[in-house]
């Protein structure tokens, strides 16, 4: 609901309530009920989405952890002083191995990355 209608609407009901009490306010009601059963299979839907993710991402963090296990030992392997930097030119072996790496854990870092 945009801000306009939602001040439309509560300029409505605060002139109902002032002139029309007893209509206004079984309508306030009766409107606020609406609302809510419309609302509530959204909320639901979407809190159980949520879950899901996060019940994946839980699962995945031991296999992330193993990425990260390994990338670390192929940087180590590579570069063990870590003195790369941009204008370091990299072995094929080293570009190859971390190619082969991304490939094999892709979904898992995807699914991460894409929360």
């Amino acid at each position: 609901m945009s801000t306009t209608n939602f001040l439309l609407i509560l300029i409505a009901a605060m002139l109902g309530i002032r002139w029309f009490p007893s209509v206004a306010y079984p309508v306030i009601v009766i409107a606020l009920i609406g609302w809510a059963l419309n609302e509530f299979p959204k909320w639901r839907d979407r809190r159980r989405r949520e879950k899901a993710v996060e019940r994946q991402l839980k699962a995945d963090e031991p296999i992330r952890n193993e990425f990260w296990a390994k990338h670390k030992a192929i940087c180590d392997k590579y570069d063990p002083r870590h003195e790369w930097n941009e204008g370091t030119s990299l072995p094929a072996e080293y570009t190859r191995e971390m190619a082969e790496l991304n490939a094999e854990y892709r979904a898992v870092m995807d699914r991460w990355y894409n929360q």
